[in-house]
């Protein structure tokens, strides 16, 4: 015999919980914590705190919360602050390729004041203050061993030869000079120095004038090829 229960079965109320929404009323009045976070994170931190945000973003999308603007905010911050800093860093990188060095000290009477050249200035500049104190101090042989293989082929006799050329045409000392120019041509394979000269006349007059001192870069090694000092009033 089989067996039936009176009454109505019960009708299941509501819906069930597969079919409750997932995000809860509640959740739309707050923020998401994470999306603050990374507003915070976004001026230290800037590539962390991208990653976070578009976690933050995810959440807000499955739960309905607040910080959406936050979130964009935080994207846009961080990028700016990101490219900023790629263009700042290589900025300093091209400026510490092409940055020029210092002049060292200079010789003793030597008066030009402290400029900054490229590495192949400062050599043609050093070269420049080594021949002028050779010929302040009346050294014909260090000056002439200055010069670059072909110039000293342009005098006879060599060192001696200088000597007895420059004594005619420069009777006065050379007591003082100073640089005011290093300039390099366009392929920067000449290099002149150029200056102001003062030379000891008589004990009582004393004159001036200018310098100017050739150089060619064959490869980094600079070579002196002409020079000129006038002596005038």
């Amino acid at each position: 015999m089989s067996h039936k229960t009176k009454g109505k079965s019960k009708k299941s109320s509501g819906k069930s919980k597969s079919e409750e929404p997932i995000n809860p009323p509640d959740n739309k009045k707050t923020i998401n914590l994470l999306a603050v976070i990374s507003l915070i994170l976004a001026v230290p931190l800037a590539p962390l705190a991208i990653v976070l945000a578009l976690i933050a973003n995810r959440q807000i999308k499955n739960t309905g919360q607040r910080g959406q603007a936050l979130v964009f905010a935080t994207i846009t911050l961080s990028t700016v602050i990101i490219i900023g800093l790629a263009g700042f860093a290589s900025f300093t990188v091209l400026g510490a390729k092409n940055k020029k060095t210092p002049l060292p000290a200079n010789t003793v009477k030597n008066e030009s004041a402290s400029k900054e050249y490229t590495a192949e200035e400062k050599k043609a500049a050093d070269k420049a203050n080594s021949f002028l104190a050779a010929l302040s101090k009346n050294d014909y042989t260090a000056a002439y061993e200055v010069f670059s293989p072909e110039l000293k082929a342009s005098y006879k006799d060599g060192a001696i030869g200088f000597q007895s050329e420059t004594e005619k045409t420069y009777a006065k000392i050379l007591n003082k000079w100073s640089i005011t120019e290093v300039a390099s041509s366009s392929s920067e394979d000449r290099i002149n120095v150029k200056g102001t000269t003062t030379f000891d006349g008589t004990a009582t007059i004393t004159t001036t004038g200018e310098f100017e001192i050739g150089f060619y870069n064959n490869n980094g090694d600079i070579q002196m090829y002409t020079w000129r000092i006038s002596s005038g009033q």
